[in-house]
């Protein structure tokens, strides 16, 4: 119900899935508080669907399947961009900016790969583009960056902002599943989709720390650009002996400036079981945020899910309603769209865990050592092990110290000649700084 003496903004809701449906119900819900903070009626007056015939739980009235009720709605204020993909989105999101509308949407992939069209077009038309729920659902990292720290320096972001992956890794840790049958868990706890090849090969991730990374640095950072690694390749055997070793296995995505570039990156590492980031599980997300002058700063919540995404669509819809009016440009001025320098993966350095699969032969611990000295890689640590019930069958597990990335995969490959290996080795590299 309308408060009597408030103005109205009226939303245009392209999608109505899981997570359109939990917007309106929680727009719904909230309208009284919404009015109470902005002094705004916001209003759905029409949502886009495939298919009107199947039922959403919301009114009727409001759906149709022809964009143009909404995009060229001269009354709807607003466009809410929920449909997902890049293709239609960017073309419907476009047109809507075009016809002076301000957008809010929670769709990464847009983001990531058109964010620089879309932000400069929304500047142009002095329309507001708000996105923070593309990255981590309901934490506000995004405003963070764009308003709250606008001040600093940030030097350092590091955060697990995949709930998929820090599900099935958790999982695997705490009940010694393999990946099949974690991934097979988290599909039917919904925490995937079906197909859930962006989430367990890093892209999901690499789209968001791209759009972390241009709000971080001020240069325009694309996906294709970042190092990505999954975490399809993920064994037990390297769960169990990192445990026993005092690590657990994150998947995480690292954006760090340098003198000479700035450092971009998606992976497994191995972090110290007490470190903050390795007591964060299943489908939960935590991002560290670095300043020159704030330090480290920790953002933890729930990364996925339709009631903290739908919160977080709600929230920029809510931050728009009070600044209609205004002629506010959308707040991503300080974006300069440059190509910054990128350090390539391999000139970086790390320290790194090594498993050898092996058969057990004579000399063959003392073969890889040799190998790794040669190509400057120094040991800190070495065990080795038998495979339980397989004759002959055993693992060499090598810590190392800090080295240059190219110096280790050049032992690799030399290792990969030697007689005795039995499969392809796991490399993971060890902490975030």
């Amino acid at each position: 119900m309308q408060n009597g003496n408030g103005k109205i903004i009226n939303i245009g809701l392209l999608g109505c899935g899981n997570v359109g449906t939990e917007f309106v119900r929680l727009l719904s819900q909230n309208r009284d508080m919404i009015y109470d903070k902005t002094g705004m009626n916001v209003d759905i007056k029409k949502i886009l669907v495939k298919d009107k015939k199947k039922k959403r739980g919301v009114p009727e009235s409001l759906v149709t399947n022809n964009p143009d009720e909404i995009l060229d709605d001269k009354k709807i204020d607003l466009v809410v961009e929920l449909i997902g993909g890049t293709d239609k989105a960017k073309e419907y999101v476009l047109r809507a900016i075009d016809a002076g509308k301000h957008i809010v949407t929670a769709n990464k992939a847009l983001i990531a790969a058109h964010g620089k069209t879309l932000i400069s077009m929304a500047n142009n038309h002095k329309r507001r583009i708000s996105f923070e729920a593309s990255v981590c659902a309901g934490i506000p990292i995004i405003r963070s960056l764009r308003e709250s720290l606008a001040s600093d320096r940030i030097d350092f972001i590091c955060g697990i902002v995949n709930g998929t992956c820090n599900y099935i890794l958790t999982q695997m840790g705490s009940y010694n599943l393999t990946f099949q049958e974690a991934l097979k868990k988290a599909i039917e706890n919904g925490f995937c989709e079906p197909d859930p090849a962006l989430d367990i090969t890093g892209k999901d991730s690499a789209q968001k720390l791209a759009i972390l990374a241009t709000l971080a640095f001020g240069s325009s950072i694309e996906t294709s650009s970042i190092y990505t690694e999954g975490i399809d390749h993920m064994q037990q055997d390297d769960i169990r002996i990192t445990s026993r070793l005092g690590f657990k296995i994150k998947h995480v995505a690292i954006a760090k400036r340098h003198q000479n570039g700035i450092e971009l990156r998606v992976n497994p590492v191995l972090l110290d079981k007490k470190n903050i980031l390795s007591n964060v599980d299943n489908e939960f997300n935590a991002v560290i945020v670095s300043g020159a002058a704030t330090g480290d700063l920790i953002f933890t919540g729930k990364g996925a899910g339709p009631m903290p995404t739908s919160a977080a669509v709600l929230s920029d819809v809510i931050e728009i309603a009070k600044e209609t009016g205004e002629g506010k440009r959308s707040n991503f001025n300080g974006v300069k769209w440059s190509n910054p320098d990128l350090i390539k993966i391999d000139d970086t350095e790390n320290s790194f865990y090594l498993r050898i699969p092996i058969y057990d032969r004579p000399g063959a611990i003392g073969s890889i050592t040799t190998i790794l000295g040669e190509n400057g890689v120094s040991i800190s640590r070495a065990d080795a092990e038998l495979i339980p019930d397989k004759v002959n069958y055993g693992n060499v597990c090598l810590l190392t110290h800090r080295c240059v990335e190219s110096r280790i995969k050049s032992a690799i490959k030399e290792i990969f000649n030697l007689q005795f290996l039995r499969g392809i080795p796991t490399l993971i590299r060890i902490g975030y700084h």
